[in-house]
């Protein structure tokens, strides 16, 4: 009968010692949790403060893309035969007044040709300009029909320039579309082309 006390009095010990422990662990494993969750909420706000229209880094320039501008393309690689990079182009958007970059880099010698070929050209239509203190050449043309020939209601300027990149490793040219006579839009267009700098 005292065996039996004994160990009837053992188990009953070994249970309330494993309940403990549990208990123990259990509210360590919460303690642990809350002292994560005050760090996630921290981390929200920094993420918010990010600037959506931060400076954008490309072809050995840097563009500060307007605001609320979206993405068309990204980054869409063109080839030759030989299988070597003719050109990288990206395009953004302002759907509220369908303004448009396109940004097309042409890599190394090519590039160099293209700039040759409208550096010489003497028909009075490109200008020599400097943008970022980088040698440039401006052309500019109005639209008045869209690519399938039908008669715009406001007519359009297409702003095209060609940069050299920076050690002559190529051009960039900018192709930069927006609403004639429209104030808000030519800001925007200046203050682009007035932010890009080359890299480095």
């Amino acid at each position: 009968m005292r065996k039996e006390n004994k160990s009837l009095l053992m188990k009953t010990l070994l249970i309330f010692v494993f309940t403990l422990n549990l208990n123990m662990s259990c509210g360590h494993t919460n303690n642990k949790q809350q002292s994560v969750q005050p760090e996630t909420e921290k981390q929200i706000p920094v993420a918010q403060q990010t600037p959506e229209n931060k400076p954008v880094e490309k072809y050995g320039f840097q563009f500060q893309i307007p605001e609320q501008w979206q993405v068309q393309s990204e980054d869409f690689e063109t080839k030759n035969l030989k299988g070597e990079v003719k050109t990288v182009e990206s395009g953004y958007k302002d759907t509220s007044n369908n303004s448009s970059i396109r940004l097309i880099y042409h890599p190394g010698n090519a590039g160099m040709t293209l700039y040759r070929y409208y550096f010489e050209d003497t028909s009075g239509d490109v200008k020599k300009v400097k943008i970022g203190r980088q040698e440039a050449l401006q052309k500019d043309e109005v639209l008045t029909r869209d690519g399938k020939g039908h008669l715009l209601s406001v007519p359009f300027i297409r702003h095209k320039i060609y940069i050299v990149a920076p050690e002559q490793k190529g051009v960039l040219e900018v192709v930069y579309t927006l609403p004639k006579n429209d104030v808000k839009a030519g800001k925007v267009y200046h203050d682009f082309v007035n932010n890009i700098k080359p890299v480095g």
